[in-house]
């Protein structure tokens, strides 16, 4: 169905939101702010986060704080929530890949002078294909 199509019948398309996690490396520092004043995630990487899990403090129990502002913290080993992008046939294909998330994962790029490594990349813009592109 074409996004033209689904504007002028008022149907709702209906699809399950999934996600992806990656874990938090120990080389951000033991607190880190996700917004300007520290990792700028979605500047410096292009990083869309949907949630951060951090453990609750209950034996093996984890909270999720949804859509994190720029002033929440995150810790190593906290996992940073990215949504998938759903397919047509009801699947879902990641919006970041390993490669995305070098300059993040990797200590090196991470601490390296021109630490803008991933600035160039902008967010994936997600397509819906069920709407037309």
């Amino acid at each position: 169905m074409s996004k033209k199509e689904v504007i002028e019948s008022g149907i709702l398309v209906e699809f399950v939101v999934e996600f992806d996690f990656f874990k938090f490396p120990e080389h951000i520092g033991t607190q880190a702010e996700m917004g300007p004043k520290g990792l700028d995630m979605r500047k410096r990487f292009g990083i869309n986060l949907v949630g951060i899990e951090r453990p609750s403090g209950n034996d093996g129990e984890h909270d999720i704080e949804w859509f994190p502002s720029s002033t929440s913290i995150v810790e190593p080993g906290n996992l940073g929530l990215v949504m998938r992008e759903p397919c047509v046939d009801g699947t879902s294909r990641p919006a970041l890949t390993d490669k995305d998330l070098e300059p993040l994962m990797h200590k090196e790029l991470f601490l390296a002078p021109n630490a803008e490594v991933g600035s160039n990349r902008k967010p994936p813009r997600l397509h819906w294909p069920m709407w037309g592109r």
